[in-house]
């Protein structure tokens, strides 16, 4: 063999080197794109059908409600009737203050019977000065709290008669005053959250509405 045909021998083996290395870079270009394609429809679809959910860590009660139930503001606005989704829109936000009425009407359509208390306690101009929010707790746990309260108010009966009797307060009865007087707040509180308990089991449908007056 002579020289030119042992070079173009040599040239020919790199060709089909260099060929079959570009077949195989092309195959494996071809083969990532078409992962990516099937992976773009498979996610991509399924999110759309899922609806956007918004990455803000710092979202309202509002926003929670409906994220949670997986409405889109549109949809949610369909259901809520009386707030438009551009007025959802500024509520979730935080730009503007929900009118007590729609306040209601989330709290029925979101299954969420502590939502008025929550906007009292934190939104309301009055309700903060005068509406604690009330704790969502197990019943177990209320009906011990309720029994102790009822425990020390049962004692302090007598003494809670000996200081109203005469229809005012001395200063040596402040201290035992200011203590029945919490014993009382914190038995309200308990009552309010025995009956958040049962709104809650109403809303989840584990008890019947009108069961329980």
């Amino acid at each position: 063999m002579c020289a030119y045909c042992i070079a173009d021998s040599c040239n020919n083996k790199y060709r089909l080197l260099y060929n079959t290395k570009f077949y195989f870079l092309n195959k494996w270009k071809i083969e990532l794109h078409f992962h990516y394609f099937l992976l773009y429809n498979f996610l991509g679809k399924g999110l759309a059908i899922m609806g956007r959910r918004s990455i803000r860590e710092d979202k309202n009660i509002y926003q929670q409600l409906r994220e949670e139930l997986g409405y889109s503001r549109a949809k949610a606005s369909e259901k809520l009737k009386c707030i438009s989704d551009g007025r959802l829109v500024r509520i979730e936000s935080g730009e503007t203050v929900p009118y007590p009425e729609e306040i209601i009407t989330m709290a029925e359509v979101y299954g969420e019977p502590n939502l008025p208390n929550i906007y009292c306690a934190n939104e309301c101009l009055l309700g903060k000065a005068y509406v604690t929010e009330v704790e969502v707790k197990d019943l177990s746990v209320i009906t011990l709290e309720m029994l102790n309260l009822l425990n020390r108010l049962t004692k302090q009966k007598e003494r809670l008669i000996d200081i109203t009797v005469d229809g005012k307060i001395t200063p040596d009865e402040y201290k035992d005053f200011n203590e029945i007087k919490r014993n009382l707040e914190q038995m309200s509180m308990a009552i309010d959250s025995m009956q958040l308990w049962i709104d809650n089991m109403i809303a989840d449908g584990k008890i019947e509405k009108g069961a329980i007056d």
